[in-house]
């Protein structure tokens, strides 16, 4: 195709909060500025797209980057014995996402001290998404061994839980479980957390995520342990496992006694309703923790 040239290519600019023309008669390759973020866009025939540039990262963190923010999954568990099968970095076992017609989660802890007048949590804040994926949260006042339902019974996915208000102990006095009431749980703090370690979470409605780089540890307080940790996704090959809680690796590390990180040459790109999560395997007890780091942005 020859370079040609094109009267239709026309150049804006407005404050983010206004909405970019679309119409006919717009060109592609026509540039916007935003004047109050200073971010540029391009249009590509079908919709405006940001300008690549080498701070973009750095822009969504400064929040200059419209309908963009950090986004990341950080795990941690200790291991009683050796786990064959790559199991989730979280703390409590087998893991589940919630059905995606949506549930009310039971909210219970294991110490009477978690509750509004008491020395640990008094009250929870759960991160999630609704049936539609919108990215939602509730506040919930703790009673300690007795079950506290949420208002929500819509909940998709639980991206995390954490203390908001404390007494003086500040972190959790017992384990706290955010589950269906019938054994699948879907949060867990641990005693003597403050926020919950699980590495699964969901891509919003109208985003994509892309993933920039993973770190993973393990440490064995015996002889050294050999663990394996894997990045994984529950959309692999065009095929959807979430409704199952499957996660299919495309990537691991290999551990013993250390830790260390990787940055992808090529960011990783997952759709909205992906689970993005770290599985871990490892020949004894151990103490493994896996994160991943990224943004997400609006899927225009």
């Amino acid at each position: 195709m020859a370079i040609l040239e094109s009267g239709s290519v026309k150049h804006f600019k407005g404050l983010s909060s206004d909405t970019k023309p679309t119409d006919a008669s717009i060109g592609a390759g026509s540039t916007l500025v935003e004047t109050d973020t200073g971010i540029e866009y391009f249009y590509d025939g079908d919709s405006w797209r940001p300008k690549a540039s080498g701070d973009y990262k750095y822009d969504i963190s400064r929040g200059k980057v419209t309908g963009a923010k950090p986004f990341y999954g950080y795990g941690r568990i200790t291991t009683g014995a050796a786990v064959d099968t790559p199991s989730l970095i979280w703390p409590n076992g087998a893991w589940s996402a919630p059905p995606s017609t949506g549930v009310q989660i039971s909210v219970v802890s294991t110490n009477a001290n978690d509750t509004v007048a008491g020395t640990g949590a008094r009250v929870l804040r759960v991160i999630y998404l609704d049936t539609s994926l919108s990215e939602q949260y509730e506040d919930i006042n703790m009673n300690g061994t007795t079950t506290v339902l949420s208002v929500a019974t819509n909940i998709r996915f639980i991206q995390c839980t954490f203390v908001l208000e404390f007494g003086s102990g500040v972190y959790a006095a017992g384990n706290i479980s955010l589950s269906n009431g019938s054994g699948s749980n879907y949060s867990y703090i641990e005693a003597g957390a403050i926020r919950c370690s699980s590495s699964a979470r969901m891509v919003p409605a109208g985003k994509r995520l892309i993933i920039t780089q993973a770190i993973g540890s393990s440490l064995s307080p015996n002889s050294p342990a050999a663990t394996n940790i894997q990045i994984a996704t529950s959309k692999f090959e065009g095929v959807d496992y979430s409704a199952n809680s499957v996660l299919i690796p495309f990537g691991d590390l290999g551990f013993q006694d250390n830790s260390f990180g990787i940055e992808f040459i090529v960011p990783a790109k997952f759709d909205e309703g992906t689970i993005i999560g770290m599985l871990a395997t490892t020949d004894k007890s151990a103490i493994i923790s896996g994160s991943w780091y990224g943004f997400i942005e609006d899927a225009i």
